[in-house]
C-alpha cells in the first residue's frame, strides 16, 4: 500500500503547484495509482467483486432498487452502488 500512498502524494503535490493540470494526465496518475492498490490487494488476497452484467445472487449481492429496462433481463445487475469483496474466498 505504501506505493499507492506515495503516488497520490506525488499527485496531489503535482496538481497543486501547477496551475493547469490537465484531466488526461490526472486520470492516467489516478488510474496507475488504482493498478498499484489492485495489485496490493492481490497479493494479500482481496478480490473486488464485479458483479455488472451478472445474474443477482443474493449471497453475494444486496438489491437497493429494482428497476425494470426493456432489453435487460429480469435479475441482471445492471448497476453497483458499492462495490464487495472477497478476502481469501469469504465475502467482506
Amino acid at each position: 500500500m505504501l506505493p499507492a500512498k506515495d503516488s497520490i502524494e506525488k499527485g496531489m503535490t503535482i496538481a497543486y503547484m501547477e496551475e493547469k493540470m490537465d484531466a488526461v494526465s490526472l486520470f492516467e496518475g489516478m488510474n496507475a495509482t488504482i493498478k498499484l492498490m489492485q495489485d496490493a490487494y492481490k497479493a494479500v488476497g482481496l478480490e473486488e467483486i464485479n458483479p455488472i452484467g451478472h445474474h443477482f445472487d443474493p449471497e453475494f449481492h444486496e438489491a437497493m432498487v429494482v428497476i425494470y429496462l426493456e432489453n435487460v433481463r429480469p435479475n441482471k445487475v445492471i448497476t453497483v452502488f458499492q462495490k464487495g469483496y472477497l478476502f481469501n474466498g469469504r465475502l467482506n
